[in-house]
């Protein structure tokens, strides 16, 4: 993948987010919803709402009814109650005594959109429209007829036979890590992952194209066969990219190094000069026209920090134009803190990660394991244009339904989230052998929530996704709606 390098996990953030459907009150109340489904919700309660029922920054109008700091004005902050929110609490659940240890941290979001989207499915997926797009007419598929695997050892390009290794383990399908190996076309029943080589940029290029029935799951990989042809220096065969904040991090001699590259490299400007604007608009049109998987207007930054989940990036440092810097080099070069000879060429931005900040949730139907902790969807774009990627999806964005939805307060949330882990977990498929049960994590995502009448539409709702447990170790997950803290789903290790 993008060589975010450190070998063991990588974050994989595939698609799956949420967009909703508005409220002005806690679970208890009754909601009417006019409108159809997808659309912006307009919402009444039936009867004045209690003063017990008032967040602590409520507060009521002349005409009696409530206005809730955390309406749909107003940042995150303001809408939860707060910026470190805990919640402890004791619920039931089949007899048993189900604790809440809960601590949220509330980013600095000052919106959250909603948007439309359509699940990409088998029969939407149009493989042989993305290679001609991408390659034209020198699109050659690599099939067991002419050769069986992509291989290091064979000249394929590194980072797409790593990006293949990701996917095919995700699945759990044959690979070799070891000496980076990987099937090149591979169909087996609910599965499919194929690789093209052809002509990109006036380049060689490398593709691979899969899809999991599992998963609900589109994976698309595109690099260049040979990284020295990007930046035109044959001793270049490595590339990594800095977060905003200027420092490369690269997993070099089983350390984690760090380099300032806007200081070691001072004399060494990026290469690309293309305005921000028109790299991101190259983004949006390449994966909507060419690869078609529309992307949602907030979820695509050249200055979003992808290393938000493995380093302690100093938040306070960061410059307003700082952006992800792609850096091609010699891996040798490492032992030299100045990095000679290193190029910086164009830009990094996450695809499929998050929106403004907030996550989508990597799986619907499964719990995030390893297998959902390999990658980050990442575009790298330079004068170009797009030259490579790597992301997985499973929804298509299309419009946005509205710029800041409305949240329940976080007190009104985990009332709701008591009520429904006293109604939906099974306390038969946890293991409690260590005790009472626990929810001690909690984090708010986006969820993709369907139709009811049409499973070809949906919306990505706010959601809070509470586990219970620690890090690879938890064995249940509780979903609740963040706009009105209805039941979503239960998830069991």
């Amino acid at each position: 993948m993008f060589r975010k390098e450190f070998k063991s996990k990588r974050r994989v953030i595939a698609s799956l987010m949420l967009c909703g459907i508005m409220a002005f009150s806690g679970c208890e109340k009754k909601i009417e919803q006019i409108e159809d489904y997808g659309g912006e919700v307009i919402e009444t309660t039936e009867g004045k709402a209690s003063k017990d029922d008032k967040s602590e920054n409520g507060k009521t109008t002349d005409e009696g009814s409530d206005v809730y700091s955390n309406s749909s004005m107003g940042s995150l902050e303001e809408k939860l109650g707060g910026k470190q929110l805990e919640y402890r609490g004791t619920t039931d659940a089949q007899g048993q005594n189900v604790n809440i240890n809960l601590v949220y941290e509330v980013p600095e979001v000052q919106t959250i959109p909603t948007y439309k989207i359509t699940p990409i499915t088998r029969e939407s997926l149009r493989e042989e429209d993305i290679v001609k797009n991408l390659f034209g007419d020198t699109a050659v598929p690599i099939t067991p007829d002419n050769r069986k695997y992509i291989s290091e050892a064979l000249g394929d390009s590194v980072p797409l036979i790593e990006g293949a290794i990701n996917i095919q383990y995700h699945n759990g399908k044959e690979y070799n890590w070891v000496n980076r190996s990987c099937p090149a076309w591979t169909d087996d029943e609910g599965y499919s992952l194929h690789t093209y080589e052809g002509q990109y940029h006036g380049m060689d290029y490398e593709l691979v194209i899969s899809y999991s029935d599992k998963f609900r799951e589109l994976g698309v990989v595109l690099f260049p066969k040979k990284i020295s042809d990007v930046v035109g220096k044959e001793d270049v065969n490595q590339f990594s990219y800095t977060g905003p904040d200027g420092i490369l991090y690269y997993y070099y001699h089983d350390n984690i190094q760090s380099y300032d590259i806007e200081t070691v490299m001072a004399d060494r400007p990026n290469e690309c000069t293309t305005p921000e604007d028109q790299l991101l608009e190259s983004i949006y049109d390449t994966m909507q026209n060419q690869l078609y998987v529309g992307l949602p207007e907030s979820g695509v930054s050249l200055h979003d920090n992808i290393y938000y989940q493995h380093y302690n990036v100093d938040e306070d440092s960061l410059s307003e134009d700082g952006m992800c810097e792609a850096v091609f080099f010699d891996e040798a070069v490492l032992e030299d803190e100045t990095l000679p000879g290193a190029v910086r060429h164009g830009y990094v931005a996450p695809v499929m990660l998050n929106i403004g900040m907030i996550p989508f949730i990597p799986s619907v139907d499964t719990f995030v394991q390893d297998a959902d902790d390999l990658k980050v969807g990442a575009v790298f774009v330079d004068d170009n244009g797009v030259s490579a990627l790597e992301f997985t999806a499973s929804y298509s964005f299309g419009e946005q339904l509205s710029d800041n939805v409305t949240l329940l307060s976080f007190e009104n949330a985990m009332a709701c989230l008591e009520k429904e882990i006293a109604a939906n977990v099974d306390i038969s498929k946890v293991n409690t052998s260590k005790g009472n049960l626990e929810f001690n994590h909690i984090e708010l995502m986006y969820y993709p929530l369907t139709s009811p009448n049409n499973n070809e539409e949906g919306t990505y709702v706010p959601a809070w996704v509470v586990d219970s447990g620690s890090g690879n170790m938890m064995n249940a997950r509780i979903i609740i709606n963040a706009v009105d803290g209805t039941y979503i789903d239960t998830i069991y290790e």
